[in-house]
């Protein structure tokens, strides 16, 4: 009897046949993430509001831009019976150490550089196992990964996935995490608006406090945080760290001990009617980006990444349309459809989504199911940058780092 990560049990069927109709039955629930979910209720000092450059996203114009030569890492994942993966929300990828690791299914799966299954976390609710993970975060110096569990543990592993530590927040509850140095943590809020005023606090976990709280709820044009669950809430630009919020029209980037807003992101008539909005968040924060969606306009952002020059800035509209901000003359904005149009990758919905950013690359994962209509079709070449590779329905996805 094979079992998922999604703990589905399968019973008499091929086992070819259990991995077909589980990654795609899985694929079309759950596609890349983010994911719309009822989350965890949370718990409520400075504002962060600052004026900033506006970029007219409603004005963008569908043109050509210049990435430059664009190089590709193709690094296809293992699959086995242990690691079946419904698609990836989250990756990183440490070069210098011979590890990736993605999160999947609400799970993290470790694989070594070549792609090959090292380990995965393990289900429980024990201490030391996990039940339903939103995100993690890696430090490479400390050679740790730190996981969010359930939106108020936070357990470490080391790089073969062996548990060393668990603490529970006793507050501030949370969606996102990233290491800001070998003691402290970045928090993101998953309730912004309800029991808590800030999007992100500086988690000292040796300590075990809350030393700064940062991004006060009114840089939002909403009372309240959407529920848009993401792992990819921080990126780098040059070496600073930038962060970004689907509740929020901005970007933010660190500089010193604080989060400065580097530019305004102004929709124009693709945002909603705030009193509309609002008294629609205010009523059922689960069904409010649908709503605002049905009546034509974009309630968030997906994502938001910088990448050669370029703010790469996910919308959620029916297209899932990436608008590009040159990050140096903000006036100078494009819109060329999704991701995958700018990086020259083929046009399937796993690549419209980046799952990763480091050392200077987008990291993207290519789900192969994408490529076929029938599972039982057999095999398929796909040509991937320079790279041509034979593919199946039930393969786990493909890592594809942009640089």
């Amino acid at each position: 009897m094979g079992k998922h990560s999604h703990h589905l049990l399968f019973d008499d069927e091929p086992e070819i046949q259990k991995i077909n109709n589980l990654k795609i039955n899985s694929m079309k629930r759950l596609l890349f993430y983010p994911l719309y979910i009822a989350f965890f209720a949370a718990c409520g000092n400075t504002n962060n509001t600052s004026e900033a450059p506006k970029a007219e996203l409603h004005l963008a114009i569908s043109r050509e831009i210049d990435l430059g030569p664009l190089k590709l890492e193709i690094v296809p994942l293992e699959t086995t019976k242990e690691a079946l993966l419904a698609g990836v929300s989250h990756a990183h990828i440490d070069k210098e150490n011979d590890r990736i690791f993605v999160l999947s299914s609400f799970n993290v799966y470790i694989f070594d550089g070549k792609g090959r299954f090292v380990a995965k976390l393990n289900r429980g609710r024990g201490p030391d196992e996990v039940l339903q993970l939103t995100s993690f975060s890696v430090n490479p110096n400390k050679k740790i990964v730190c996981v969010l569990d359930m939106g108020k543990y936070l357990k470490f592993y080391d790089y073969s996935g062996n548990f060393l530590r668990n603490i529970e927040l006793e507050t501030f509850f949370s969606m996102d995490l990233h290491f800001a140095d070998d003691k402290h943590l970045y928090l993101v809020s998953n309730y912004v608006g309800g029991q808590e005023d800030y999007f992100v606090s500086k988690y000292n976990f040796e300590e075990k406090k809350i030393t700064e709280k940062l991004i006060h709820v009114s840089n939002s044009a909403y009372v309240r945080s959407t529920n848009l669950l993401v792992p990819n809430s921080f990126t780098y630009n040059d070496g600073n760290l930038v962060f970004f919020s689907p509740s929020i029209f901005a970007l933010f980037e660190q500089r010193d001990s604080s989060m400065i807003k580097v530019v305004d992101l102004d929709l124009g008539s693709m945002l909603p009617p705030l009193n509309m909005a609002n008294d629609l968040i205010l009523e059922n924060r689960s069904l409010f980006a649908e709503e605002i969606k049905k009546r034509g306009y974009v309630p968030q952002l997906l994502y938001a990444h910088a990448f050669k020059g370029f703010y790469f800035i996910g919308l959620d509209d029916k297209d899932r349309s990436c608008y590009v901000i040159n990050k140096t003359k903000h006036n100078e904005v494009y819109s060329n459809g999704p991701l995958h149009n700018y990086l020259g990758l083929p046009e399937v919905e796993s690549l419209s989504f980046p799952v990763g950013n480091q050392d200077d690359a987008i990291v993207l994962a290519c789900n192969p199911s994408d490529f076929f209509n029938d599972l039982n079709e057999g095999s398929k070449i796909i040509q991937l940058g320079d790279t041509i590779l034979k593919i199946n329905a039930s393969d786990n996805p493909i890592l594809i780092s942009v640089y």
